[in-house]
């Protein structure tokens, strides 16, 4: 083993599409100005143009795949290989999309942020005393 997983060992935490485009929805609904929501939109844009060109490239693949097959160069038994490969390449790109619309999330809206920049009133350090 080299130390990088293998698409079986990622099946087991792997996205869908669809739970990658509910998980964005909410990071949208949750930022409070235009331009936060607009920063989400094009998470979900640099990732359908990147899916673009990767079926793009699959479908291409596939197609060369077939003719070496035709041609006796490949097994037809290899295509699963591929397949599981194209998966393998997909499941990464949403799983690095979701990685970095999570973490500009964590560090525009997270509750943290908003209750260390709230909590400690404008000129004091220290949290104010409740008996007092």
């Amino acid at each position: 083993m080299d130390g990088k997983p293998t698409p079986d060992k990622e099946q087991s935490k792997s996205i869908t599409e669809e739970q990658l485009h509910k998980k964005l929805d909410t990071y949208e609904q949750l930022a409070d100005k235009p331009e936060d929501k607009f920063s989400i939109m094009r998470f979900r844009n640099n990732y359908m143009e990147l899916k673009q060109k990767a079926d793009a490239i699959n479908g291409i693949q596939r197609e060369h795949f077939q003719q070496g097959v035709q041609k006796g160069i490949h097994q037809d038994k290899d295509i699963d290989k591929q397949l599981q490969a194209e998966q393998y390449r997909e499941q990464t790109l949403r799983k690095g999309t979701l990685e970095k619309a999570k973490s500009h999330y964590q560090q525009n809206y997270s509750l943290t942020v908003t209750f260390t920049e709230s909590s400690i009133p404008k000129g004091k350090n220290k949290p104010l005393d409740k008996g007092k």
